[in-house]
């Protein structure tokens, strides 16, 4: 039985922690001398900052949809930022479609929303 646990482990265990690392890569990014990725988990988008000397990883953002990156946009202090679509969930059940865009500085703090693409691209400079 001790065998048939361990060729089991053996097997398996390189799929297990490998899906630990994260989803399916969709996009990597070099923002600032800055490793980003987004990747396509099960029922959403993260975002992951890299750490290219440890190899670390740290979630920036989970959302329903992530868009691209901007290097500014006029009267949003921050720099660089990043527009995405976020779901919201009613508290009793139940979600509200995205209707706009929802815009994060890179620690992943809302710093204002977007009706739409065309209006984001009159105030804004995309990588």
């Amino acid at each position: 039985m001790d065998r048939l646990i361990f060729i089991f482990f053996f097997l398996y265990s390189s799929h297990l922690f490998a899906a630990e690392k994260y989803g399916d890569i969709i996009e990597k990014y070099n923002i600032d001398g800055q490793e980003y990725v987004v990747t396509q988990e099960v029922t959403y988008q993260e975002l992951w900052k890299l750490n290219p000397d440890t190899k670390n990883k740290t979630s920036i953002k989970r959302v329903f949809s992530f868009g691209k990156f901007a290097n500014e946009c006029s009267m949003i202090n921050e720099k660089p930022i990043f527009f995405a679509f976020v779901k919201e969930y009613y508290f009793s059940g139940g979600w509200a479609e995205p209707r706009h865009l929802t815009i994060f500085d890179l620690t992943g703090t809302k710093v204002g929303i977007s009706p739409d693409w065309e209006y984001a691209e009159q105030f804004c400079e995309f990588y």
